[in-house]
């Protein structure tokens, strides 16, 4: 969330390079998406709070705590290629 306040325009997820093994693009996927979860569950006067830990705008954590997505595309790099390893 702090690159996204700084501009970035795309999140890259990624597995182990050279591989082809969705495991570990798998294990950040499901990361990411737990943080988001975390989020979405924090009550609305946390959120200031979790804001200053994570060192983003509080703009954008109420934006991604309400919608319960990043503001900005995911790119997949490493694995994540075809619906059966995104439904993992």
């Amino acid at each position: 969330l702090r690159r996204i306040g700084e501009g970035a325009a795309m999140i890259r997820t990624k597995g182990e390079p050279g591989t082809g093994n969705v495991v570990e693009a798998v294990r950040h996927m499901r990361m990411v998406m737990g943080e988001i979860r975390r989020i979405q569950n924090l009550p609305q006067e946390e959120l200031m709070t979790a804001a200053k830990d994570l060192g983003a705008p509080y703009d954008l954590l109420a934006q991604v705590a309400k919608a319960g997505r990043l503001p900005v595309v995911n790119f997949a790099a490493g694995g994540i290629a075809t619906p059966a390893d995104a439904a993992l």
